[in-house]
Formats: C-alpha cells, sequence, structure tokens
C-alpha cells in the first residue's frame, strides 16, 4: 500500500510543530525560579507580605527599585527551599518564607499586624494606621507587588542577586560580616537590606557572641532561624 506524499509530509510537519511546541514549554518550564505547585494562592500572599513588609512599599516616582529587592528577596528564599528540600525535609516555599522572615511572623508583640492582612484584593487591611493614605497611595503598590512577584515565579523578571541566600538590615550586618564572614552580595545602593552568601566566606568566622553589643540582640532574622533553615 503506498502511501500518498502530501500525507507523509503533513504527518512530518506535525510531528516537527509538536516538539517545538513542547521544547517551548520546557525551556519556559526551566527558567521559572519556583515550581508551578509550589507557587499557590497561599504562596503569593504570604511571599507578598514578607517582601512589602522587609523591603517596604518603594516610591512612586522610581517603583523598579523596590521591585528588584523584592525579587532579591524571594531569591533569597527559592535558594533556602532547594537546600532544605536536598536535606530530606518536605518543607513548602510558605514554611520557607514563614520560618525565614520576621514581617510575617504570627506574634502578639508584632509591630505591623496590618501586613499580615495584605491579601490579593489589596482591600485596606486591619490595623492599618490612619494617617496613611490605602486607596490612593499603598493599594497601587500592593497590586504591582503581586503581579510583580508573579511575573518573577514565571521567569520574566531576573533577580539582582542570584547567589544570595541571606539577607537582613543594618542591624544584622555586625553578626553576618564580622562574626559568620559571609560573603558581602553586591547590590544597587538603593536596597534597603544587606544580601550575603553564606557558602562562600571572607575569613575564618569568629564565635557568636550571646550578644551583637550590650542590650542588643544579635542578627534578626538571620540568627532567629539558624540552624534550622
Amino acid at each position: 500500500m503506498r502511501v500518498p506524499l502530501m500525507f507523509v509530509l503533513g504527518s512530518v510537519l506535525v510531528m516537527m510543530l509538536a516538539a517545538v511546541s513542547v521544547r517551548g514549554m520546557t525551556d519556559k518550564g526551566l527558567n521559572r525560579p519556583v515550581s508551578i505547585g509550589q507557587w499557590t494562592e497561599k504562596t503569593k500572599r504570604i511571599a507578598a507580605q514578607s517582601v512589602i513588609g522587609e523591603a517596604g512599599w518603594g516610591s512612586s516616582e522610581r517603583p523598579h527599585e523596590v521591585m528588584n529587592e523584592w525579587v532579591s528577596i524571594m531569591q533569597v528564599y527559592v535558594v533556602r527551599y532547594r537546600e532544605i528540600r536536598q536535606t530530606g525535609r518536605n518543607w513548602s516555599l510558605s514554611k520557607v518564607i514563614r520560618k525565614y522572615s520576621a514581617a510575617v511572623k504570627k506574634r502578639s508583640t508584632h509591630a505591623r499586624p496590618w501586613i499580615l492582612g495584605i491579601d490579593r484584593e489589596c482591600k485596606r487591611p486591619r490595623g492599618w494606621p490612619q494617617e496613611l493614605r490605602w486607596k490612593s497611595v499603598h493599594k497601587p503598590i500592593c497590586e504591582r507587588a503581586f503581579l510583580t512577584l508573579d511575573r518573577w515565579a514565571n521567569g520574566d523578571i531576573k533577580t539582582l542577586t542570584p547567589e544570595a541566600n541571606h539577607y537582613g538590615g543594618s542591624m544584622d550586618a555586625w553578626y553576618a560580616e564580622k562574626v559568620m564572614k559571609w560573603k558581602r552580595v553586591p547590590t544597587p545602593p538603593y536596597y534597603g537590606n544587606k544580601f550575603y552568601d553564606s557558602r562562600r566566606l571572607t575569613g575564618k568566622p569568629l564565635v557568636a557572641p550571646r550578644m551583637a553589643a550590650p542590650g542588643i540582640p544579635m542578627f534578626g532574622n538571620l540568627e532567629l532561624v539558624r540552624p534550622k533553615i
């Protein structure tokens, strides 16, 4: 039985298009910093709460600045998530964020409890300071945070600090740089947090004292999670 030439050519073309389509999907999947299965609505909500709580709202004149820092913070969470999974602990990304980020730890002494009320709808959270405008100023930034994190999770926005697996504020720098000797990861001058690669040291680590200075507990977020995370 002879097969018509046009049928053969058509079949080959269909298979070629299918291969290109599958390859495109695979390449796109490889570019995602986090799997679709881990990027749940719960994770998105906790992530947005955390990056806003840790990096702030930024400036309406230069929105890209805080957006870059949001993405750097998320990259730290993903790196730590992968490191934890390699140890055999089946933690979710949302659990890693909650364990690491002081901004989203539920406690009665939380200085900004409204952070935990931020959600995808970006309604004014309970406890929001009366003197700050929500609808006209902060709601658009809230919406931008969710959009930015979705674009990052889809692989459309790249982090400026891919090697970082720790971050902290100025109060944490003494412990990270003088005690632990972690390598400082270069960041733009507008970043409020400092980023580190704890896998690379700049010298021999010192024995950490109980206090960074008299009356000052050491190292905020980073000490809270070490060595569990």
